[in-house]
């Protein structure tokens, strides 16, 4: 399997990344949204 973090080859059932201590949890329903970082743009009001 592959770290969701930086991409590199891991053993399956790794805990951590090696290369970047990345968390490995292990979901098993694959129906919920993934988590994202990005914050939604908020629109900006029109000035008059």
């Amino acid at each position: 399997m592959f770290c969701k973090n930086c991409g590199t080859e891991i053993e399956d059932g790794a805990v951590l990344c090696p290369n970047c201590l990345a968390s490995e949890e292990k979901t098993e329903d694959t129906s919920l949204p993934l988590e994202t970082n990005e914050t939604p743009k908020k629109k900006k009001a029109k000035l008059r």
